[in-house]
């Protein structure tokens, strides 16, 4: 009598592509579904993303995470086009395949043998962040899309790259259940970002969304937590962290572009937001 085992083939999960694109102005692009967990990350610009139920603005600073089989349009603003990164996570790639298709990644849902959604935080919705949730996985996305752009990656990295990944949204994922990103909101930050050198106060605000004033203040409160007022400052202190790694110019003109009364009240509100001047900061964090 003979019995029939079948083996089990063992299976991880993998990243298969890591990468960033810059948008032309008013750039579009179409895919889906998508074999793939996705980490989108916008780094600089603005445009639109939508997904199979929603339609999202990405500005820099936030972070999207896109489920198994997502369907996906992108829509660049056609001035200040977007540029983004995005890493592809397969959660079950099967071990034995012999060498990983390195890029390849399913964007129109073809079938890729040993692929597969296995297990994944993600459920099957969209999660949008802001960067000061999710400022470790821009970090860890950043890391990731270095080591695919320097050279190919070996099997063993794309595989410990997508455990750390995985294992942050995870966490993340348990601290908050991400709301819906009001549509008022959105356009008042899109706003706020645009004219951070201007006088923001709660009349103008008001003007932008043609609603009283009161109503921009519960609006901003409900999603935020905070004053308008303050919710403006740290959009500012936002943008500063963002300039300061990225050049060289003086902190007096820079305070002068972010909307601040001289360089001093510039220092005092980044200090009091970060815990260390802004100096001390972009000594730490400047782009070589």
């Amino acid at each position: 009598m003979y019995i029939q085992v079948r083996m089990q083939r063992r299976s991880s999960p993998i990243v298969l592509r890591a990468n960033h694109f810059q948008f032309g102005p008013g750039e579009q692009h179409s895919f889906g579904p998508v074999k793939s967990c996705m980490q989108l990350w916008c780094r600089a610009g603005r445009g639109v993303v939508s997904t199979a139920d929603t339609e999202l603005e990405l500005v820099a600073g936030r972070v999207l995470l896109l489920p198994w089989g997502h369907r996906i349009r992108y829509e660049a603003n056609k001035r200040k086009p977007f540029l983004v990164s995005g890493v592809h996570i397969v959660p079950a790639a099967a071990h034995g395949l012999g060498r990983i298709p390195f890029g390849q990644v399913s964007h129109h849902g073809e079938n890729v043998p040993g692929m597969t959604e296995g297990q994944h935080s993600l459920g099957h919705e969209a999660h949008l962040f802001e960067e000061r949730e999710a400022s470790t996985l821009a970090h860890l996305g950043d890391y990731i899309v270095s080591v695919f752009t320097r050279s190919e990656p070996v099997e063993e990295e794309q595989r410990l790259l997508a455990r750390l990944l995985l294992h942050e949204w995870r966490l993340l994922l348990r601290q908050k259940s991400v709301p819906r990103a009001s549509p008022d909101l959105g356009l008042l930050e899109l706003y706020v970002r645009d004219h951070l050198e201007a006088r923001l106060d709660l009349a103008t605000l008001s003007r932008v969304l043609e609603v009283s004033p009161s109503s921009v203040h519960r609006l901003v409160r409900r999603a935020s937590g905070l004053s308008p007022a303050a919710w403006v400052q740290r959009l500012r202190i936002e943008e500063a962290r963002r300039r300061l790694a990225g050049n060289r110019r003086g902190l007096a003109e820079l305070a002068t572009n972010l909307g601040f009364c001289d360089e001093f009240h510039f220092s005092r509100v980044f200090k009091r937001h970060t815990g260390e001047t802004p100096r001390a900061w972009r000594a730490r964090h400047s782009l070589l």
